[in-house]
């Protein structure tokens, strides 16, 4: 829609063009300045921008995810028309299919959009205009937007898939920006600056002495970073004005100043949070949008609603060059200039997936149409193919939001004003009509190449360790059908569970959340049923996926939660093994649950996807059977003679030293009383570890079973298989068996990730992240093209599986035991890259607890408690690292739950 135009005004036009300026922030929520009103970021450089030129505090883009917000910003034009609707090609037929015909590679088909729209710093140098591009900029090198100068090498150069060079901008000083600005003067040229430095964006890496202002008891450390970026974005703000004022600039020069997209800081991870950047909603798309000009722009607050797609138009006014007749934004000029009222209340915007389905066609993207009149916003959603949004989908029903009395979106009134749901809808059909031929219903028709959801089967084993499979280089077990998994896919070197024992890491895998979070065994009753509502069976299910569990649950669900959940659902008791079956024989539990998965992908329905867990006993002992002389691992027939001959190496830190360095109540647990029915003696250490191999053995038997039936029923190219277990082990290390404690053998198990569907180049990769079992749930909706729901506290391990590098992946997480402490102390603490921090509540909440620290570093096996050691042995950074773990604990329970002190049964 063409907004009608008044003309440029006169000084414009006649005066010496005005050099230009355009500042763009990268992923800074709209609330998170100084002259916004924030109670702790600091930004006193813009808001004096803010002080000095026009603001409109109700700013928008039309599409909150940096690439096609950027590309509006440069050809004045909404994403549908400029056709860059994502940040990626994806791999689809479609995409392969246009490449093809075009004879380039996807992502340069995406990057020639750019060369078929007259850009700003085109228009503008025919005004006699140079630029300068510098900062975040996708679109190949800076000469493909037209831009006389710049820094950004481009795609296909290493790192130029969004800036390379450029992103050194403001990070690592302004330099460039000031040469630049020295040549087009001495030139005696005007100039125009795009500065979209990489900042705040992630990853957060602040300087210290801008960090250290934002520190304080109960931010969390992910917020403080973000808001020391924020304030270092300002700073170099600040620096490029100042250069402005020096070079005796300020007086001819249009500062305009945008941010791309919203973010609301995830105070649980260094991500962002639900409804913020890629979102529709306020957090995403809502901006102050700002114009200085000294002497021609009276300083004003606006009250008008402004967008992004107006600042083409108003550069080119300002600098006196012709506006194409296509562009869709309002020469806002005028208005600034006479500060006249801007005739129109109505602004528009979409929402497309983070990966472009289809190159030549929007709607195969498409999520969501919006559009606000006045105060009210109607959101349209769309079945496109899924991003990896971080905000609740919705539904196809419409949403109305009064932004007035509901800023933040929380009540839909669409039903109750069908009326303005309908005025809205048509507005936004005059704007960007979806058509018929591909659009149902609100949800998109797709073609046949749309990416086909996968199938997903998670292996699940009990009581391992990362180290006991073959593919992890143990020198005895043998997995070829795992390792075969791993060599195809992709193995997660360091993941962890965050509660070690059966009922509660279970809890975590269905819930995707802490056991903080869903206090399982810890509250009486079943598993909370809204945290069951958004488990991966629930959401998988009701997307579509036909849900199974097979095996050890060992976890309570009521009857509703468990008919949202599964659509099949078998259970297996845990002792004995062996199971007498109907012809009077006895079968092992690891054969029976290959034979239910077997029956289970046998009766699938052709046409629809499955999420299939098999969750094993093995290989957890069978605690009951204390005869001597007789293994407490009962293995299936089938590895039968397996390992007999060999001599099983001995627990590595099985010292009597490491024994008794552990404080009494950890003698006095069951970690030790199990040591005695297992690995005390050498005899039946040889047998157990001959045992406990075979069941292990026995699971993979069973993978290679289930990836047969699969290959046999032309399945197996598009089902992901996932194994890993439920927690770690004592082997006999440090005196102990079972779990349950902060060490690295309780908390460290496998996780392998196999994709049929990843490139040759992916395949077989390591990746060194840390990963956690609240992460498979994510992970799994992910892979299905679902969003996560907000209640997860994992994250989707999907990026890392496909290769990226994600800057702001975690580097700690809350590990806790909370639910008998009359067993086991509960206890809670960190784990991050460098340093383990634990305390146990020994004698009860509200008593002194007994703390350890390790250093990763300098000690791996964790055998110095650093902690206990007197205050004249603890060297200052040991101390200070003390102090910074008890302080991230603190934070990390404050975001996940109650305090120990408030826990129930305390």
């Amino acid at each position: 829609m063409c907004f009608a135009r008044l003309p440029v005004a006169e000084a414009a036009a006649t005066d010496a063009p005005p050099n230009i300026v355009l500042i763009i922030s990268d992923d800074q929520a709209w609330t998170d300045y100084g002259f916004m009103g924030h109670e702790a970021i600091e930004t006193p450089n813009l808001d004096q921008l803010a002080q000095s030129g026009i603001t409109f505090r109700r700013g928008y883009v039309p599409t909150a995810l940096c690439r096609p917000s950027l590309a509006t910003l440069v050809t004045g034009l909404y994403a549908h028309k400029h056709l860059i609707t994502g940040n990626d090609p994806a791999r689809t037929a479609a995409n392969r299919a246009h490449a093809q015909r075009a004879g380039v590679d996807p992502r340069e088909l995406l990057i020639s959009n750019i060369d078929k729209h007259p850009t700003l710093p085109r228009l503008l140098a025919e005004r006699g205009y140079l630029s300068f591009q510098c900062g975040k900029w996708w679109e190949g090198s800076y000469q493909r937007g037209g831009f006389t100068h710049g820094m950004t090498r481009g795609y296909p150069e290493r790192g130029g898939r969004h800036g390379d060079d450029g992103l050194e901008i403001g990070r690592q000083g302004m330099q460039p920006v000031f040469d630049f600005i020295d040549t087009a003067t001495d030139a005696g040229k005007p100039f125009f600056l795009w500065y979209a430095p990489f900042l705040p964006h992630s990853p957060h890496n602040p300087p210290e002495r801008i960090l250290a202002k934002y520190r304080q008891q109960g931010r969390p450390k992910s917020v403080a970073k973000y808001y020391a970026m924020c304030e270092w974005f300002d700073e170099t703000c600040g620096q490029l004005l100042d250069r402005l004022d020096e070079k005796h600039l300020a007086e001819n020069t249009l500062v305009i100043y945008v941010t791309d997209n919203g973010w609301i800081q995830d105070p649980q991870s260094s991500s962002y949070a639900a409804r913020s950047k890629r979102s529709p909603y306020e957090g995403g798309i809502r901006t102050p949008i700002m114009f200085s000009w000294p002497g021609k722009l009276q300083p004003a607050e606006r009250p008008e609603l402004c967008s992004s797609i107006d600042i083409a138009p108003t550069i080119l006014a300002a600098a006196g060059a012709e506006i194409p007749d296509n562009l869709p934004g309002e020469n806002l000029l005028p208005y600034l200039q006479d500060e006249a009222v801007i005739d129109r209340d109505t602004i528009y915007g979409e929402s497309f997936a983070h990966d472009i389905a289809d190159i030549e066609d929007p709607r195969a993207s498409l999520l969501h149409r919006w559009v606000i009149r006045g105060n009210d916003k109607l959101l349209l959603t769309y079945d496109g193919v899924p991003g990896k949004m971080k905000f609740p989908p919705g539904s196809d029903a419409p949403q109305l939001y009064d932004l007035e009395a509901d800023p933040n979106e929380q009540t839909n009134l669409a039903a109750q004003e069908p009326e303005v749901v309908d005025e809205l809808g048509n507005l936004l059909n005059e704007w960007y009509a979806v058509s018929e031929s591909k659009v149902k219903e609100a949800g998109v028709e797709h073609d046949d190449d749309r990416p086909q959801r996968p199938n997903i089967l998670l292996v699940f084993a009990d009581d391992q360790r990362n180290h006991t499979l073959g593919y992890a280089g143990h020198p005895v077990v043998k997995t070829p059908n795992i390792d075969q998994l791993a060599a195809d896919g992709v193995r997660f070197e360091n993941t962890f569970v965050t509660t070690s024992t059966c009922w509660s890491s279970r809890a975590c895998l269905f819930t995707g959340c802490y056991e903080r979070k869903h206090l399982y065994q810890v509250r009486p009753g079943p598993l909370n049923p809204q945290l069951c509502q958004s488990s991966y069976f629930a959401v998988l299910k009701a997307a579509g996926y036909r849900t199974g569990h097979l095996g050890k649950e060992h976890v309570t669900i009521d009857k509703p939660s468990a008919e949202a959940m599964f659509d099949v659902r078998r259970r297996i008791g845990r002792n004995p093994y062996f199971k007498p079956q109907p012809d009077g024989t006895k079968r092992h539990e690891t054969q029976i649950l290959g034979d239910w998965g077997i029956e289970f992908i046998k009766s699938q329905p052709a046409e629809q996807p499955f999420c299939l867990t098999i969750s094993f006993n093995a290989s957890h002992a069978e605690d009951g059977d204390h005869r001597p002389g007789i293994g407490h691992y009962p293995w299936p027939k089938v590895t039968d003679g397996m390992y007999e001959d060999q001599e099983m190496p001995l627990p590595r830190l099985d010292d009597p030293a490491i024994y008794a360095s552990q404080p009494q109540f950890l003698k006095d647990s069951i970690n030790r009383q199990r040591y005695f029915w297992r690995w005390d003696a050498s005899e039946k250490y040889q047998t157990n570890m001959r045992a406990y191999f075979r069941m292990i053995s026995g699971i993979d038997h069973v993978v290679g079973r289930l990836v047969k039936q699969l290959e046999e029923q032309g399945l197996a190219d598009n089902t992901v298989i996932i194994y890993t277990a439920d927690n770690g082990y004592y082997l006999g290390d440090r005196g102990f068996a079972g779990k349950w404690t902060h060490y690295e053998e309780s908390l460290r198990v496998p996780l392998v990730i196999y994709d049929p569907r990843l490139p040759t180049e992916a395949k077989g990769k390591v990746r060194q992240e840390m990963a956690l079992n609240s992460d498979l749930a994510s992970t799994m909706i992910d892979l299905a093209g679902e969003t996560p729901p907000v209640a997860h506290s994992g994250r989707s391990l999907v990026p890392l599986v496909r290769g990226a590098t994600v800057a702001d992946w975690r580097t700690d997480f809350l590990c806790e035991f909370l639910a008998v402490p009359k067993t086991i102390p509960r206890w809670e603490g960190v784990r991050d890259t460098d340093w383990v921090y634990a305390r146990y509540f020994v004698d009860g909440p509200g008593e002194s607890p007994y703390e350890f620290l390790h250093s990763l570093e300098e000690d791996p096996d964790e055998l110095v408690n650093i902690a206990m050691l007197p205050p004249d042995q603890q060297s200052a950074a040991q101390r200070e690292a003390l102090d910074a773990m008890r302080n991230r604990c603190d934070a990390l329970i404050a975001e996940q739950g109650p305090a120990m002190d408030q826990l129930p049964g305390k």
